[in-house]
């Protein structure tokens, strides 16, 4: 129940500091339910993104992985970021229509929700096994645990030591499942999976804003999210704590806001 509470905390404290970077970055910009969900989908995804970049940047510095070496740097951040949003929500004042949905469209999100349910049960019933998640990311996300940084021997230890465990890959899924791990001050290997349906479940919020916003027809966006949350490969890459799903949706994502 700890773990639980914990874990809990650790995705809230993520996902919080993921919306200041957003709200900070779309300052001014008016949302409706969708674009909401938006919100909610891109805090957790660049939540994990930013917290990951500066744990990489304090490890080659020599700074140790603690729960406050990790949070106060962000404070200044997120109290003059509470200041402007409370100026803004002062100033703005609007009413935003209510959005009703049709049965068809209830009947679609009932089986998102379904699909994303049987994803977080697929992925917490057994601790990490994919041979990747546990020789590469896992043996990574324990070493920097235990170390509580990044040595300047990491490199040359896991190249010479661990055979295929590939020094070259990019830290991101270790850097995220390292945090977890500080947070619960443990290692979890079932709980910590419950990450990855996350990433699932914000890029699903991720991609109906968009479509809904590039279509202008609210049927058909929640149409195509089903089928693509129904997509087996993308299923199953949300449960086995793997990179190649969190790499597709950061390509996505970026190519979402650069170029539509």
């Amino acid at each position: 129940m700890q773990n639980l509470f914990l874990f809990t905390s650790c995705i809230a404290v993520t996902t919080f500091l993921g919306w200041n970077v957003v709200t900070i970055l779309t300052r001014g910009k008016s949302r409706d339910d969708s674009s909401r969900l938006e919100l909610i989908g891109l805090s957790y995804l660049l939540g994990f993104g930013v917290i990951t970049i500066q744990m990489f940047i304090m490890g080659i510095l020599g700074f140790k992985f603690t729960i406050l070496n990790i949070l106060i740097p962000w404070m200044p951040i997120v109290l003059v970021n509470l200041l402007l949003q409370k100026k803004a929500n002062a100033v703005e004042n609007k009413v935003t229509a209510k959005n009703i949905y049709t049965k068809e469209e209830i009947i679609f999100f009932i089986f998102i929700i379904i699909q994303a349910s049987y994803n977080f049960f697929r992925a917490i019933i057994k601790p990490i096994e994919a041979y990747d998640s546990v020789a590469i990311y896992g043996l990574k996300a324990k070493i920097i645990y235990l170390s509580q940084g990044i040595t300047s021997s990491f490199f040359e230890n896991i190249s010479s030591y661990f055979h295929g465990a590939h020094p070259d890959y990019p830290l991101f899924i270790s850097l995220s499942e390292t945090w977890v791990y500080t947070f619960l001050g443990n290692f979890n290997d079932i709980i910590v999976k419950a990450i990855f349906p996350l990433f699932y479940i914000s890029f699903i919020f991720v991609f109906y804003a968009i479509v809904k916003r590039l279509i202008k027809d609210k049927k058909l966006a929640i149409l195509f999210t089903f089928l693509l949350a129904t997509v087996k490969q993308f299923s199953d890459y949300a449960t086995i704590g793997l990179s190649d799903m969190e790499l597709g949706i950061f390509f996505a994502i970026s190519i979402f806001y650069f170029y539509l």
